[in-house]
């Protein structure tokens, strides 16, 4: 065993040495300070916000190096924007903003223009409609009005919570603890005194502050104060519990709260681990630890909270009832062959005790904002609606419905789906399709969400009073609209034919602010008003980029061998020249036709992939669709991809030299591919399988579950084990033929990647070597799945991998970490 491990380590240490050898950027044939200039020219554009009233909208403009925040006046023609190194912004009344970023902080009038600017802070925001609050490196607490004038201010704060409504609390140093102070008119008063305080937090509502303690023999307990009485109340033993931490959900607006204390317990064995193969809860076993918990329902107003009797291994969901919860075991039906297990529920009355089995159901229950009525999905898929007083059901029988909203009175359900928006009516059990965006994809806008149970079982999902926005997409995404509907009357808000990156509203939908691209156009944020259907451009971002109106994109369809229609996108080269040859970039994933709006961004990309990069170097770039058919991943992959090209090639184009790249799916895909086409020249693969069986019987450790699930109800869709069909596994099982590669191929891993482990890089590695195969592989010690945008990582990956494409489809050789391969004496 010794022998064996000391093996291994000079193995990886071997490998990691060799992926820091050829890290070295004076071998790179790419220019790094030529790329670096161009690319730092460029900037992404998102978080667009809007003031309540719809006077101010902002934008965030992201560098490689910073951020910046523009802010618009809409009431101002032809106005210069107010320009902030920041990174977040926060409306206030009085046409004030706070704008931070780290270590820094800015008040701004926007009207007059005035700027006040902190530094060294630690915290910064709004406390309430009138006014600001500060928190120094120092531990100085400073509360300001609209103007910036200190109101009031003291010293030795740890940290303060606010609900930006007026109520402002501060944690504040003594010498035998901490104190907690609430601030009123113009200074602070003395609420408690503590020397066992571990947090605090107000309550969703902001009707209360939660005071968490833990004592110094381990005991932890909860404080309650009514911010509106000042009454404290302890809900569990004021001397305190055993648990690790507490978990507090409120109910209603502060009508109840479900209290979940949790306990971790080692396993008890010391020398070994023991894994069983009956075992639910592996996350468990491979933290070493298990998670138990106990529930107890408090009402304000009673002196102690009401204990929840359930199992141990159970868990408990609010579902926004003062009196009902829902109750399961997270892993009784866990058998790893779903990701999310599906769930027996139980519907227990916290009055009585009663505990009612109401059925399985797919993970993921919706309540309606008074906990009266749930809707729950069947394994089959089928909805269903369940009165949670009367325990009476209503099947919703139309297939394709998806996300489910209650309106805020509980009187209709609205369901998403790809057919248009569908409304069920509880009184009457009826169905109806809306009118507006019938047979379209069509998603429901700014609805309100709220977690009800740790995992997100459990959701509380309500449209508002504010009326119904829907997002309707055309089928053959050639344009996306925006209706607002009220009081049974719709009124088309927007439409475009670009991409919608983003859209905000102010508070009465009178006013949008909308961030608009695609691919050849630049961000472009506009201001909408939504009565008069007219949109006025505030902010161009192409500006700083005019060379993207030049770009070129063509959608090529084309059908798999069982007919599946399918989509690929063309992007041309820059200056494209008919009478030129070019070479091909293809890159696979799964379906990508739906990217084609997309704005091509210059930028260092976390998979060392950049189509705006490569056709500014001279190459088509083509995207095909990909699809699953039958069960089998990798011979569906292959299918679709030379479908695609041979659909590509009865276009009037100068083709020459395919290369072809994918990452995580896209790199099994690419690595299968390799092994059965003659198509490309070249390959690039990164972070995927390459041993589809050895992938099936492994332990991942991102999902802290076995592997098959992935392969058989997840991306892979082979839909059986591989008991079941083991010639299918095998058929599709790259690593099998790597003898049957007959182009170079660079591979690439993180070394800290725990969803498809580097150790599938590396086997595919050594299988070509010993093939006799032209390969490199790179490893990158500090990263995992993939690179992150940016990093000195991901700026080594995008050169190399031009560099690579460069060498063998361009014919460039010129690139001596390439060249040490292509040697005859490396093998």
């Amino acid at each position: 065993m010794d022998i064996k491990r000391a093996g291994k380590v000079c193995f990886f240490i071997f490998l990691s040495v060799f992926g820091i050898i050829l890290r070295g950027q004076e071998r790179l044939g790419v220019s790094k300070d030529t790329m670096d200039q161009w690319i730092a020219k460029f900037y992404e554009t998102d978080n667009i916000s809007m003031s309540p009233d719809g006077r101010w909208i902002s934008v965030k403009k992201r560098y490689t190096d910073k951020d910046s925040i523009l802010i618009f006046d809409t009431y101002r023609e032809r106005d210069q924007p107010i320009a902030v190194e920041a990174s977040m912004v926060q409306w206030c009344q009085g046409n004030c903003a706070m704008l931070s970023e780290q270590g820094k902080a800015l008040w701004w009038n926007l009207k007059t223009r005035k700027e006040i600017t902190y530094r060294d802070i630690r915290m910064s925001g709004l406390w309430s409609p009138g006014g600001y609050c500060i928190l120094t490196k120092r531990d100085q607490l400073q509360v300001m009005d609209l103007e910036g004038n200190v109101v009031a201010e003291i010293s030795d704060v740890l940290y303060y919570i606010t609900d930006k409504k007026g109520n402002l609390f501060a944690q504040r140093k003594t010498e035998t603890g901490t104190e907690i102070l609430k601030f009123k008119e113009s200074g602070f008063r003395k609420l408690v005194e503590l020397n066992d305080l571990e947090r605090m937090e107000l309550s969703g509502s902001g009707k209360y502050l939660v005071l968490y303690r833990h004592s110094p023999v381990g005991l932890r307990s909860l404080m309650l104060m009514d911010t509106g009485t000042g009454t404290w109340s302890y809900p569990l033993e004021e001397n305190g519990i055993r648990a690790d931490f507490f978990i507090l959900r409120e109910i209603g607006n502060g009508s109840a709260f479900l209290i979940h204390a949790v306990n971790y317990v080692p396993y008890p064995e010391k020398e070994v681990e023991v894994w069983y193969g009956n075992d639910r809860d592996l996350e468990r076993r491979e933290q070493g630890r298990k998670m138990l918990g106990k529930y107890w329902i408090w009402r304000p107003g009673t002196d102690q909270a009401v204990l929840v009797h359930t199992q141990e291994n159970e868990t408990v969901s609010s579902i926004g009832s003062e009196r009902y919860v829902l109750v399961f075991c997270a892993d009784e039906l866990q058998d790893y062959i779903h990701y999310i297990p599906d769930v027996n529920l139980y519907l227990q009355d916290t009055h009585t005790g009663q505990k009612t089995n109401i059925g399985r159901f797919s993970s993921g229950f919706i309540n309606s904002e008074d906990g009266s009525l749930l809707v729950l999905k069947t394994p089959h898929g089928i909805w269903q609606l369940l009165n949670v007083k009367t325990l009476k059901r209503q099947k919703i029988q139309e297939k394709g419905l998806k996300k489910p909203y209650f309106s805020k009175d509980s009187k209709v359900v609205y369901f998403e789906s790809e057919t248009g928006l569908w409304t069920y009516s509880v009184e009457s059990g009826k169905l109806l399709r809306m009118s507006t965006g019938q047979e379209k994809p069509v998603q429901i806008a700014g609805a309100r969400e709220q977690s009800m149970s740790a995992g997100n079982n459990s959701l509380q999902s309500v449209i508002d009073d504010k009326g119904l926005v829907l997002k309707v997409n055309e089928k053959d995404g050639d344009a996306v609209s925006y209706y607002r509907f009220k009081n049974k009357k719709g009124m088309l808000l927007y439409s475009s034919s670009n991409n919608v990156k983003s859209a905000v509203f102010n508070s009465d939908y009178t006013k949008m602010a909308v961030l608009e691209e695609n691919f050849n156009v630049p961000p472009r944020l506009w201001v909408v008003d939504t009565r008069a259907q007219q949109k006025k451009l505030l902010f161009d971002s192409g500006l700083s980029d005019q060379k993207a109106a030049l770009l070129r994109q063509q959608i090529i369809p084309y059908t798999t061998s069982l007919g599946t229609p399918l989509k690929g996108i063309l992007y041309y080269p820059a200056n494209y020249n008919p009478l030129q040859e070019y070479p091909v970039i293809v890159h696979i994933y799964q379906k990508q036709s739906d990217q084609a709006k997309k704005y091509l961004l210059p930028r260092y990309d976390e998979i060392g992939f950049n189509i705006r990069t490569l056709v500014e170097r001279g190459y088509f770039v083509y995207l095909p669709d990909v699809v699953t058919e039958n069960g089998s991943p990798g011979t569906s992959g292959l299918d679709a991809v030379e479908r695609s090209l041979e659909a590509l090639h009865k276009y009037p184009l100068k083709l020459k030299r395919y290369g072809l790249i994918g990452h995580s799916f896209g790199s099994y895909l690419t690595n299968f591919i390799a092994t059965h086409s003659d198509y490309f020249a070249a390959y690039i693969s990164g972070s995927g399988v390459s041993d589809l069986i050895s992938s099936y019987f492994s332990y991942n450790r991102n999902y802290s579950s076995p592997h098959y699930w992935q392969l058989e109800t997840g991306q892979y869709e082979i839909g059986s084990s591989f008991f079941e069909n083991k010639e299918l596994y095998m058929r599709n099982n790259p690593i099998l033929n790597a003898d049957r590669v007959n182009a170079p191929i660079l591979l690439w891993t993180g070394l800290k990647d725990r969803n498809v482990v580097p150790e599938q890089t590396m086997e595919f590695y050594i299988a070509l070597k010993r093939g006799g195969k032209r390969v490199v592989a790179l490893q990158y010690p500090d990263h995992g799945h993939d690179l992150g945008i940016g990093t000195p990582e991901a700026k080594d990956l995008t050169r190399r991998s031009i560099d690579w494409w460069d060498y063998f489809l361009k014919g460039k050789a010129h690139s001596p970490w390439i060249d040490k391969e292509m040697r005859e004496s490396t093998h």
